[in-house]
């Protein structure tokens, strides 16, 4: 991960938040030709440790057969079942931060959580992601230039009277609710209230599907929406997509897979339909964790590519979602496409 330049304030280790300043999300390579202005909130997305063995296309099965039933799938690209070919990991979103006019951004994160940015334009889309992470110790101030800046530019001389360090709490994501750890954080005790608090988004799960979730899911955050939205017309009749809650007991069934898999987890019909199985294409095109290492273009992924918000708008057949439907529904994707929320 690129390293933010750190400063002397000593960490205060029984702060539960560090702060994280960005001079100038356009000083960047990143954002080529992206013009300024462009980019309204920064999206801070928490990333929690997967505890299960993780493997990739067709590596082989571990020698201990023991290991076994922590596989999800057959040579498929994500060992946790967190999501078809997306994701790897659990998603949580910590919330927003406002961009100002000249690219900068300054806000409290929770410490001791391994985090990244994903910087939005007015619509809620991602111009670009982070694909790389930092974290913050207790009480820690750490700044960058840029997003990517290049490493022999000092960036523009900072103005004069300088720039008054607006220091913001995340809000929550549009559409989404305030993630729990900030507020239990917040509380008498924070960070050593409970092991919970300590271990943020590390902390222990239910094993039950059912049980409530902190982390993105699409069944809790993004089938709401298409029951409101999309299954009165695609519920399967008449060559409609169906975009139902039933399970796919049998993905092997769906010639759209990107592979026959053995899936470990009860996919949706919407989910699997959603994505073609496993397969990114020009209606559903994600951030993939088995990407290209070099630096990509901006919105040349994510929902920025992704034909399917068009089908969020009136003029598809009259459908009325409201901006924060379209906004949750552009975070799933640019988030890798998460179905599991644990």
């Amino acid at each position: 991960p690129k390293a933010f330049a750190r400063s002397t304030r000593r960490p205060d280790p029984s702060a539960a938040f560090g702060v994280f300043d960005i001079r100038n999300v356009y000083e960047s390579e990143v954002l080529a030709g992206v013009p300024t202005g462009t980019v309204k909130r920064l999206r801070v997305v928490a990333i929690e440790s997967r505890p299960t063995y993780t493997y990739s296309c067709k590596m082989p099965w571990p020698a201990d057969p023991a290991y076994e039933k922590y596989i999800a799938y057959d040579h498929d690209h994500s060992g946790e079942a967190i999501s078809a070919g997306g994701t790897w990991d659990v998603k949580h979103v910590f919330g927003e931060a406002e961009v100002a006019d000249d690219g900068s951004c300054t806000f409290r994160c929770p410490a001791n959580n391994p985090v990244y940015f994903q910087l939005l334009d007015g619509r809620g889309r991602t111009v670009q992601t982070m694909r790389s992470w930092a974290h913050l110790r207790p009480g820690e101030f750490s700044s960058c230039i840029g997003c990517h800046e290049n490493k022999e530019h000092a960036g523009a001389p900072a103005p004069f009277p300088p720039r008054g360090l607006v220091t913001q709490d995340l809000r929550p994501a549009a559409g989404q609710p305030a993630h729990p750890l900030l507020a239990r954080l917040k509380a008498k005790g924070g960070l050593f209230a409970s092991p919970e608090n300590l271990l943020g988004v590390h902390g222990t799960r239910a094993t039950d599907p059912d049980a409530p979730t902190e982390g993105f899911s699409f069944r809790r955050n993004v089938q709401p929406i298409l029951d409101r939205s999309c299954v009165k017309c695609h519920d399967g009749t008449g060559g409609t997509m169906d975009l139902s809650s039933r399970p796919v007991k049998d993905p092997r069934q769906y010639a759209g897979a990107a592979q026959p898999i053995d899936a470990h987890r009860d996919f949706t019909v919407s989910y699997w339909n959603l994505t073609a199985g496993g397969r990114q294409t020009k209606r559903v095109n994600w951030y993939s964790s088995t990407g290209r290492s070099d630096v990509l273009p901006p919105r040349v992924q994510g929902s920025s590519a992704s034909s399917i918000m068009r089908h969020l708008m009136p003029e598809h057949h009259g459908v009325r979602t409201t901006d924060e439907d379209r906004r949750v529904f552009a975070c799933w994707i640019d988030l890798g496409i998460p179905f599991g929320g644990s």
